[in-house]
């Protein structure tokens, strides 16, 4: 009996260890197929449904045969984003028509005071381990060092290495930014916390010798005038929404989106990078608070600070206000202050009253929050505010109301556009008032608002308007001539194309990377006669191709507005298939068709800058492919 009993417990065991292994096999293959799964709709999105996938548990293998390098690196980047570097094998390798082109030489080294992160394509042999060298002298143990560089089969030129030495002298210089370094420049974007250190980084900055090459150097101080930490959230039959956040950097905003899962948020969080210290006890007052409010299914919690108010508009709520108080002030952390109440400004007997809150921050941001008649008044609400304010500028906030009506939703409208003159602006529309409060550069914005107001609204409505004035900051003394701003963008499209998702207006990745330096060009220009051009092939109906043209121009003049170009003078135009630059009867030709053009208009004054021509310039033109 004995034996049989021992032999039973081993045959146990034995029983759990294969089924433990099967679980575990189990758990791989799905981990396996799924990252195979997200891999491959992101190729298939990006159009790279030539990269072929494989995974052995953790480790992912990427192979197939890319036609240029900028594929092969387009890909490789894109897979990053989804598998950690150290899992990533790259066997992708060059077509033998990709293989002869010459690849440009370039490299991205980001810098925060956590870590440095280097991906390019770079020299290899020695000028590669002295960038290495360089990079973990900078590091010095204290900062995460990781890099991700292709080798490109070409030696160093003298002016490669003359920039690589200029770019890791800049990164020295500063604690938190960008350095881009290409064979001909080398571009440094800096954050600073005040502006004190904003002109001595940039200082130091200018003391350095480019030799020759194009140096660009930007440095910014978003807090100079810091507008404070702060939390706002609107709870609504229980589901949360937050309507704005700060963070100071992405670790903080992952563990501010990690904690608030508990507290069923809807939509993602539309935070604002704030480099000025976080209060203490910040996070832990937002917590706080949103745990003493679970039982109350409709409430909006705004913390400004050290200041906490909460408003609870519900009348069943009423007698829950003062307890709900009482125990977040037991709790809170030293030096903070609550307040509640159940009726904000426009409520009248508990009940919401309309109401509508637009909100202009200083960097940009537009919040609306309030009611609309339909789902239709919220989607016009929607993309006038984005078309004006930029698509990843604005945040709505909104419930129905049919008895609002139609002049509710023109009256909203019209308001938005009202708001362009200004920098940054509170504002307030009820049936009765509106109020507003806020600041321009133009000394005429007052006046220019109280116009339209008056245009926009009926006369039984009252308007307080409080707008100040301030000078504009100092405009850059010398603007490139028009004609060297559309040459630089046409150096930059030698080896560069603005390309969209096939068959839509959507700029892919590497487009709005090439977007991001064109904007850069932009902003020295001030404002030129500029359009933008859009063409296709002959593929498809005639009258599709001159829509999807048109809207393919129009969607490259949002994202400069989105970049926060001066668009004013600028005009987005589709031609369809009407001006070819090839034939149409081979591949190659089509591509060369599907085209995105910048040129200067004709017949249009062209601003003067120093070392402009007294005549104007004849028409300059670039082009980009405009992939279809």
């Amino acid at each position: 009996m004995r034996f049989l009993a021992k032999r039973y417990i081993l045959i146990t065991f034995s029983a759990a260890a294969i089924v433990a292994c099967f679980c575990a096999m189990a758990l791989v293959w799905v981990l396996e197929a799924k990252t195979i799964s997200r891999l491959e709709a992101a190729f298939v999105k990006a159009d790279l449904g030539w990269v072929e996938i494989a995974a052995d548990g953790r480790q992912v293998v990427l192979s197939g045969q890319a036609e240029t390098a900028a594929q092969r690196f387009q890909a490789l980047a894109l897979a990053r984003k989804i598998v950690a570097i150290h899992n990533l094998s790259d066997q992708i390798v060059l077509s033998e028509t990709g293989a002869k082109t010459p690849v440009a030489l370039t490299l991205q080294i980001f810098k925060t005071s956590k870590f440095i992160r280097a991906m390019g394509n770079v020299p290899s042999g020695p000028a590669q381990e002295t960038l290495l060298a360089g990079l973990r002298d900078m590091a010095a143990g204290q900062m995460e060092l990781k890099h991700f560089f292709t080798a490109a089969q070409r030696r160093p030129s003298e002016k490669w290495l003359t920039a690589q030495q200029l770019g890791l002298e800049a990164l020295t210089q500063i604690h938190r930014g960008e350095v881009t370094i290409a064979e001909d420049r080398v571009v440094v974007k800096a954050l600073v916390k005040t502006e004190e250190r904003r002109q001595e980084v940039l200082t130091n900055l200018e003391q350095l010798s480019p030799n020759g090459l194009l140096y660009e150097v930007a440095v910014v101080a978003p807090n100079a005038a810091p507008e404070g930490y702060r939390f706002r959230a609107v709870k609504s039959d229980g589901a949360l929404r937050v309507l704005a956040c700060r963070v100071d950097s992405q670790m903080h905003l992952k563990a501010l989106a990690s904690a608030l899962q508990a507290f069923d948020v809807t939509y993602g969080l539309p935070c604002l990078m704030n480099f000025a210290d976080r209060p203490t006890g910040f996070d832990e007052t937002i917590f706080l608070a949103l745990d003493e409010l679970r039982p109350i299914r409709t409430a909006t919690i705004h913390l400004a600070d050290n200041r906490l108010q909460l408003f609870l508009p519900n009348p069943l709520d009423a007698d829950n206000i003062a307890a709900v108080v009482e125990k977040i002030k037991q709790r809170l952390p030293e030096g903070y202050k609550v307040e509640a109440s159940r009726n904000q400004p426009g409520m009248a007997g508990g009940l919401l009253a309309a109401e509508f809150l637009f909100e202009l921050e200083a960097d940009g941001n537009l919040i609306l929050q309030g009611p609309l008649d339909d789902q239709r008044a919220q989607k016009a609400v929607t993309a006038l505010a984005q078309a004006r304010f930029g698509f990843d500028k604005v945040t709505f906030s909104g419930s129905l109301d049919p008895a609002l009506g139609n002049d509710w939703t023109l009256q909203i409208l019209s308001l938005i556009d009202a708001m362009l003159p200004l920098q940054r602006a509170q504002m307030r529309l009820t049936r009765h008032d509106l109020t507003v409060s806020g600041m321009s550069h133009r000394k005429d914005a007052q006046a220019a608002l109280a116009l339209s107001v008056h245009q926009i609204l009926p006369n039984t409505v009252r308007a307080d308007l409080q707008i100040s004035y301030e000078p504009p900051p100092k405009a850059e003394p010398d603007l490139l001539p028009a004609v060297l701003c559309i040459s630089q963008i046409n150096g930059l499209l030698q080896s560069e194309k603005i390309n969209f998702d096939p068959g839509s207006d959507r700029v892919n990745l590497a487009g709005q990377n090439l977007l991001d330096k064109i904007a850069d060009i932009l902003r020295q220009c001030g404002e030129i006669p500029l359009e933008i051009a859009g063409h296709t092939d002959s593929q498809g109906r005639e009258e599709m191709n001159l829509q999807l043209s048109q809207t393919r121009a129009q969607a490259v003049l949002m994202e400069l507005q989105r970049r926060r170009i001066l668009t004013g003078s600028f005009v987005a135009q589709g031609y369809g298939e009407t001006k070819p630059i090839a034939a149409n009867d081979s591949a190659e030709g089509r591509d060369i068709n599907r085209r995105i053009e910048f040129y200067l208009r004709e017949n249009e004054p062209v601003p003067l800058a120093q070392g402009d021509p007294e005549t104007p310039p004849n028409e300059a033109r670039t082009n980009a492919d405009a992939g279809q």
